[in-house]
């Protein structure tokens, strides 16, 4: 009876093992950052906290500011 659900990308473990992911996120967030949407010191946070509690939750938050960047760069430019 249950109804289909979707599963999570485990986005927050390849960006603990990927070098080119994380070069992608790297730039994806400093450019955020020097938008001042969002303030960077909660951008380090989540970074901070990717690395040392808790790589898949505060992955999924990375993911969606990287998603974030992309997007404005691409209907901004």
């Amino acid at each position: 009876t249950k109804k289909k659900q979707g599963f999570g990308v485990p986005f927050g473990l390849w960006l603990a093992q990927d070098n080119s992911l994380k070069a992608l996120v790297r730039e994806s967030l400093s450019s955020l950052e020097t938008r001042g949407i969002i303030r960077p010191d909660y951008i380090e946070a989540l970074r901070h906290r990717h690395e040392t509690v808790h790589s898949k939750y505060y992955g999924v938050l990375i993911w969606n500011l990287i998603i974030l960047e992309q997007w404005i760069q691409r209907n901004t430019n």
